[in-house]
């Protein structure tokens, strides 16, 4: 739609926005493979610069892809000066409402002869989040406010869709999100708010679990102040455990090296290393002498490069709450040793906010078990969120 509308009305200026930048480079890819330069004489140029990251046609008209900067400025005053004929906001679920108003209140700014009408675009995966209330609701009860349309797309109408892809979704998904994301139910949300809806105690948890030190030994770090807690996995071919935990209440990287060292200071070569991507950042805690703490994990425990696996960002909260809980659906052999008893805690008891993502508001010694337990599913157990 975006791309007719600017060859329509030439020198005209459109917005295409997303919640985060990377998410950004994903719609950018997708505008791409339906329209690549070489097939559209009327693609002039693709400008690529972050902070001003447009296409530009030949007859002058431009679409702008930007992300929001919500997080930063509250009141969305760098859309002030926005001028615009029309606005695409791509996944609103990760977006505001407050967003969607200035939006709204923008289009219909970049004058032009002949001027287009004002247009703002939306699309949604179904969500609990304020979309539904305002949007989805009046469209499911035929009582829209006069100028606006709406329509349910389901993947079954989409000529891009191939026979792979539905394999794969139906792998994937465990029966919730396979009625949320595919079939579009807005109401197939869990029941409770339990981020880890798909942990079952009497399936996952188990006792007297014990270290392999013939085979690699997984720590998955979260770090916190307090608490600091890292998570000690094993896994094969068809099975997988989470044998052990570490967490130390106001502690820090030096002191929780040591423990670790305690414990496997006749393994280290065993060890394998994942968790937090904040890790890789510069921090207080750190002496002077080193950069991160990675680096003093590296150093302190007498470790290589070789033993350290860690992303360059963390997993999306909502992303890991479907890999976490396909994980949980779909292996045949999971197991938590009891003693784990923050980690089956966080299981039992964080909560999802309405999109997905991990209330952080509760109880501060929370999630920190959780989060390096996600991380490990991320980085070497996603494979198994599939049936």
């Amino acid at each position: 739609m975006m791309f007719l509308l600017a060859r329509r009305f030439p020198g005209s200026r459109w917005h295409i926005i997303r919640a985060t930048y990377p998410q950004l480079l994903d719609t950018v890819s997708s505008f791409s493979k339906i329209f690549p330069d070489h097939s559209t004489g009327s693609i002039k140029k693709w400008h690529r610069s972050p902070s001003n990251y447009y296409v530009e046609f030949e007859n002058g008209s431009k679409i702008h892809f930007m992300s929001s900067r919500g997080t930063s400025d509250k009141e969305f005053n760098w859309l002030l000066g926005m001028e615009t004929n029309g606005v695409f906001l791509e996944q609103i679920e990760g977006l505001s409402d407050q967003l969607w108003e200035k939006a709204i209140s923008r289009v219909g700014s970049w004058y032009i002869d002949p001027m287009p009408p004002a247009f703002v675009f939306w699309t949604s995966n179904p969500t609990q989040t304020w979309p539904k209330e305002k949007l989805y609701k009046p469209w499911a009860t035929d009582s829209l406010p006069r100028g606006y349309w709406a329509e349910q797309i389901n993947p079954s109408e989409s000529p891009f869709v191939t026979q792979d892809q539905w394999d794969i979704w139906e792998m994937t998904y465990d029966p919730i999100n396979l009625a949320r994301f595919i079939a579009g139910d807005w109401d197939a949300f869990p029941v409770d708010k339990q981020w880890a809806y798909m942990f079952d105690e009497q399936k996952h948890v188990g006792k007297g679990l014990k270290i392999d030190y013939n085979m690699p030994i997984y720590l998955a770090f979260d770090f916190n102040v307090d608490p600091m807690a890292v998570s000690i996995h094993q896994s094969g071919p068809d099975w997988a455990r989470t044998i052990d935990e570490v967490v130390e209440p106001n502690s820090n990287i030096y002191e929780m090296c040591r423990k670790l060292n305690t414990m496997f200071g006749k393994y280290k070569h065993l060890l394998r290393i994942t968790g937090d991507a904040s890790g890789h950042n510069r921090n207080a805690i750190a002496r002077a002498d080193m950069q991160n703490h990675y680096a003093v994990i590296k150093k302190e425990m007498g470790l290589t490069d070789f033993q350290f696996n860690v992303n360059k960002r963390n997993p999306y909260h909502t992303q890991s709450q479907i890999e976490c809980n396909g994980f949980l659906y779909h292996h045949p052999d999971y197991l938590i040793d009891e003693r784990c008893e923050n980690l089956i805690k966080d299981l039992k008891l964080v909560e999802a906010m309405p999109d997905g993502s991990i209330n952080k508001d509760q109880d501060k010694r929370l999630t920190h078990s959780l989060d390096g337990w996600r991380y490990m599913v991320n980085m070497y157990w996603k494979q198994w969120a599939v049936k």
